[in-house]
């Protein structure tokens, strides 16, 4: 029915003001659309006419944020405005902001036609290639199209249009799977992980499971209290069918006097969680009549679930047995396996939770501090957005703050850059006839091997007393062609290549992009140099082959970021000394830097909060399996007690008393341990592999967990034993 285009262009947005000012910013939420874009999807009209406001390849639409960032209280309504200092662009409407739960996040909107100026594209040319620019295609199918056969027809579709096109294959996805559940590597906006969903909802079962079988273990233990109520009932003629009905009501009440002092709680401490969990979440109890419907049935369910055993344990009393006192004798062993098997899977849940934070806590710290091949310290990494490079390196040198200034067109540690094919040797006569190998393509500056603290295994590095290592342009070639160059490698490329860092030395390497018959990248010439492995993305990714060349070349520098080594000591003042500088030469450029350590550390944010909410909620889970080893302490001191008063009668002493009680608890818990450890490694092993580096858990991790775990199981019951073991013996056996 309709369909739509979206490319997310992050860039400099500038507001050119009538009087003369300029606001320049650097925009991440530009994006150019087709016209159609603004009748595919609602928007909240603030100024302008939707059906003429992209009209114009000039145009733009700014959200309302947008509009009051770029000219305050004025009315931006056709106020001029200039993006990336190549498109000059007119406002011709203001929207509402998009709403917060939206997967699509923009603040300017300009047409795809503006967007092939800038390129040096005629207006109504199409664009020729299936993997440029980058960009999503929103369709509405007619109401009649079946989705599943919509989608089984692409390939063909794409076969048919783009034969040479492959190794691309268009698929659908729902709008209603795109936060959680896409296939995608990349989205035009924020995104979350159904597996963290899942992962938080398990934890939140586990821990709801950890509390009834608290409640049966502590009903259990109180049963002595109530025995002889059970007896009476029973003996006036009361069927077990009521007093089972009778014990399940109580605890359904109980549990939904805990959902009205949980609802308290969920307000007094949601925001704590949204901060530690760096989400927005709200509850909507006025219109969302499906969550009042599921809350009331898992309470039901949990009241029910936790009051089941006590019910059938408590109304299978005999009365005659109940009345007379001799009760306890009444059971059998079976219902105290039942009471140990409980708390067994009670802290084999805790065992596995503690063990999971540990391993958690292990990784992220391996994260934080693995030494990634490169010195990150005390570097500032700057955007050139444009800026005169030659001319900024000059001038930071002559600050006193400032080592050394390099650049790239990537920072090292922050992704590989562009991914293109090459060959090497033979091969680069004709790559098309070669086996498609791919590559990070990187530009840097001569000194960046010496700067960023790389080693160099074989070879030179590059020389700025040899032009020659910059190549040449050959003449007639419009996109990026450049022979003759220089080239370094790192040695996943050499391995890659079947050489050795020696041998590799002089080979012929070719890096390209080839399509419909056009190298729209073309880079030609020799390796002069190795450079040892270091981590140039996430530790999530495996080291892959890398070639660098001079960001230098025939037709200006190429590099995307300076980077900007300062003297240790007071770094904010260094980096005010860098902004100083920039502000002088790269006027009507907004400044945008970032200590590169810390760039890379938030890298880890997911992971960073993904661990710390797993420990919050596994001391949560520990403190509730300690309650549930006092309820079974507090019914075993009550079953033991005469024994406990023979036993002091005799002689016993208190810590021999307590070491008796305790010591049935700790061989719980190291049942408990030789169960829980397998799945705990199970779980982790999973979760590691999402990694391609990581610690791995040994048996050092595990015997920390069992200590902790049988720490927390002497501290819970010693307690109760200790007074059980004190108690006047005089109490317990006056009655015999």
């Amino acid at each position: 029915e309709q369909a739509a285009r979206l490319f997310p262009a992050p860039g400099v947005l500038t507001a050119m003001h009538r009087d003369g000012g300029l606001n320049p910013l650097r925009e991440e939420g530009f994006v150019y659309v087709d016209p159609e874009w603004l009748g595919l999807f609602d928007h909240t009209w603030i100024s302008g006419n939707p059906e003429t406001a992209l009209a114009d390849p000039n145009s733009v639409v700014l959200t309302e944020t947008a509009a009051r960032r770029y000219f305050g209280d004025q009315d931006a309504m056709q106020q001029p405005m200039n993006f990336n200092g190549v498109l000059d662009l007119t406002v011709t409407g203001v929207i509402a902001d998009l709403p917060e739960n939206s997967h699509i996040a923009y603040e300017a909107i300009a047409p795809i036609n503006g967007f092939k100026q800038t390129q040096g594209f005629p207006a109504e040319a199409e664009f020729s290639s299936y993997w440029w620019p980058f960009g999503y295609t929103y369709v509405k199918l007619q109401e009649q199209v079946d989705p599943g056969a919509f989608e089984a027809a692409l390939p063909e579709f794409a076969q048919r249009h783009r034969p040479d096109a492959d190794q691309y294959v268009p698929r659908l996805e729902p709008l209603t799977k795109v936060y959680l559940r896409s296939a995608a590597t990349n989205a035009p906006g924020p995104t979350g992980s159904i597996q963290v969903v899942r992962i938080f909802a398990a934890i939140a079962l586990v821990v709801l499971l950890l509390a009834c079988i608290n409640f049966m273990n502590l009903a259990t233990a109180r049963s002595a209290r109530r025995a002889r109520e059970v007896g009476v009932r029973k003996a006036v003629g009361a069927a077990r069918g009521q007093l089972v009905a009778q014990f399940l009501g109580e605890a359904v009440i109980l549990s939904l006097i805990s959902l009205a002092v949980a609802l308290g709680l969920l307000e007094v401490l949601l925001p704590a969680f949204n901060q530690l969990a760096a989400r927005d979440l709200t509850v909507d109890y006025g219109s969302n009549g499906w969550y009042w419907m599921a809350l009331l049935a898992l309470v039901t369910g949990t009241g029910l679930l936790a009051g089941s055993y006590p019910a059938l344990y408590l109304s299978g009393f005999t009365p005659v047995k109940v009345l007379k006192g001799t009760f306890a004798s009444s059971k059998t062993s079976s219902d105290a396996a039942v009471r140990k098997g409980l708390v067994v899977f009670q802290f084999a849940i805790s065992v596995v939770l503690i063990a999971c934070t540990v391993i958690a806590v292990a990784q992220l710290r391996f994260l934080q501090n693995t030494n990634l091949g490169f010195d990150k310290d005390q570097v500032v990494r700057v955007r050139l957005q444009g800026a005169d490079y030659a001319l900024l390196k000059d001038r930071l040198q002559q600050s006193p703050n400032v080592l050394a200034v390099t650049s790239s067109t990537t920072p090292p540690g922050m992704g590989p850059g562009s991914i293109v094919p090459y060959t090497v040797g033979v091969e680069s006569a004709d790559p098309q006839q070669a086996e498609d190998r791919r590559i990070a393509n990187q530009q840097v500056d001569h000194d960046f091997v010496r700067q960023m603290g790389l080693t160099l295994v074989a070879g030179r590095d590059f020389d700025p007393n040899r032009p020659s290592d910059v190549g040449h342009w050959p003449e007639g070639q419009d996109f990026f062609h450049i022979y003759d160059r220089a080239f370094l490698v790192n040695q996943a490329a050499v391995r890659e290549m079947g050489l050795t860092p020696e041998t590799a030395l002089g080979e012929e390497i070719r890096i390209y992009t080839f399509e419909n018959g056009t190298y729209y990248t073309d880079l030609r010439g020799s390796i002069v140099g190795v450079i040892e492995d270091y981590h140039f993305r996430s530790l999530r990714n495996r080291i892959e082959p890398v070639a660098f060349s001079l960001a230098e070349t025939p037709r200006g520098h190429v590099g995307g970021f300076a980077l900007v080594k300062v003297a240790p000591g007071n770094a904010r003042d260094a980096l005010a000394q860098v902004e100083a500088v920039w502000n002088e030469i790269a006027v009507g450029l907004p400044f945008e830097a970032v200590f590169l350590d810390e760039e890379i550390q938030s890298m880890y944010l997911r992971e960073s909060r993904l661990g710390r909410i797993i420990g919050v909620f596994t001391i949560l889970g520990i403190l509730i399996a300690c309650l549930g080893l006092v309820g079974l302490a507090t019914f075993a001191a009550e079953q033991r007690t005469k024994e406990i008063g023979v036993r002091k009668v005799m002689g016993a002493s208190v810590g021999g008393l307590v070491g008796l009680l305790a010591s049935e608890f700790v061989r719980l818990v190291v049942v408990a341990f030789v169960i829980a450890a397998p799945i705990a490694y199970f779980v982790m092993d999973r979760w590691l592999e999402g990694f391609a580096y990581h610690v791995r858990p040994g048996v050092g991790v595990f015997a920390v967990t069992g200590l902790i775990a049988l720490l927390v199981a002497l501290l819970s019951v010693s307690w109760q034993a200790l007074r059980a073991a004190r108690a006047n013996p005089v109490e317990s056996l006056r009655y015999e």
